[in-house]
């Protein structure tokens, strides 16, 4: 039987795109239904903009919205997969 972190990197390496639905705002970031039945995607407030200048809770996506993040690391005992929507993150090299 795999580890949740294997399990984690084999479904969503570092470095991928995936897509998920928020489904939760708190103050540091975004949290996001992945397509797996426990694990999650968090996008923390630093990895959403480039310039890190005070953020305005206002531009975070709206509940049940889309959005599309690049894999950068993985929490295994909280289910979670640290996301980036940072552009120069999403831009492909």
């Amino acid at each position: 039987m795999k580890s949740k972190i294997e399990e984690m990197k084999e479904l969503y390496p570092i470095g991928s795109i995936i897509e998920g639905e928020v489904y939760m705002l708190v103050p540091f970031g975004i949290f996001l239904k992945i397509d797996h039945p426990t694990f999650m995607g968090l996008i923390e407030i630093i990895d959403i903009k480039d310039k890190q200048e005070l953020f305005d809770y206002s531009s975070f996506p709206p509940i049940a919205s889309k959005i599309k993040g690049r894999v950068m690391g993985y929490q295994p005992d909280n289910n979670q997969i640290y996301l980036s929507v940072k552009p120069s993150i999403m831009e492909d090299n």
